[in-house]
């Protein structure tokens, strides 16, 4: 129940009322000591209705938190769990949404297995490119939030690693291996396992400014935590997803 007819401070200046009529029944000599106790119990009652006034919005505060849940914090890529027994627990789907994806893109060749299983594998990297076929002139601005060098060297490399992974494939597995580039500046590192499903997970690591991407903090979101926070990701990569375009 919502008062929101109930101005701010209401308790506090109830209480001083209930003060002054009993200060000034008192210079008057017309209190007693029922009177004082009844004052007493009146003030008491005040105060208890807006405690419970104040308890229910705490609550309400906690009910509201757990659409942002986040389950799981990594203060650096150190503690992160390998993305081999991440992706382990996969069973329809996993995304790689980044920048040039090093480190996934090294370790591509050991989710095979999740490709045999009939997993979609989805990345999503930068392009060389713009829309126009010019050299993506934000690869050169990377450098400049990243602490990390040679990026576009290791961006090369990681879209002749996909396509050298793609066509050691066979059909089936092709099927199920898709490779998509975008021309915007990566402003995360994500990592979806079976985003439509109950089982459903999202990893995400910020690019902030001035860090190795070693030192780069993360978090989790789990699809079971009802949170809001978690379908605002799914709908930025669906976004992206629709506007890059495919490298194969």
């Amino acid at each position: 129940m919502k008062l929101k007819w109930i101005p701010k401070h209401l308790e506090k200046y109830l209480v001083i009322a209930i003060a002054a009529i009993i200060l000034s029944l008192d210079i008057l000599n017309i209190t007693s000591a029922s009177v004082i106790y009844e004052a007493t119990l009146a003030v008491l009652a005040v105060l208890m209705f807006f405690l419970i006034k104040l308890e229910n919005k705490i609550d309400n505060l906690q009910f509201d938190s757990a659409y942002f849940k986040i389950s799981k914090f990594y203060q650096s890529r150190e503690t992160l769990p390998s993305l081999e027994e991440t992706a382990s627990i996969a069973k329809n789907e996993i995304i790689i949404w980044g920048a040039c994806l090093g480190h996934a893109i090294v370790k591509l060749r050991l989710l095979r297995n999740k490709l045999d299983q009939n997993c979609t594998i989805k990345i999503l990297l930068m392009s060389l490119t713009d829309n126009y076929g010019n050299n993506n002139m934000l690869i050169n601005k990377v450098p400049q939030v990243t602490k990390n060098t040679g990026f576009e060297e290791r961006l090369k490399i990681a879209h002749r690693e996909v396509k050298e992974f793609y066509l050691s494939l066979d059909e089936k597995s092709k099927s199920l291996f898709e490779v998509r580039a975008y021309d915007s500046f990566p402003t995360a590192t994500y990592l979806f396992i079976d985003k439509d499903f109950k089982n459903g997970m999202i990893r995400t690591e910020p690019n902030l400014f001035g860090f190795y991407a070693d030192e780069l903090p993360s978090f989790e979101i789990l699809n079971s935590s009802n949170s809001t926070l978690y379908q605002v990701f799914i709908k930025s990569f669906q976004e992206i997803w629709g506007k890059a375009n495919s490298i194969f």
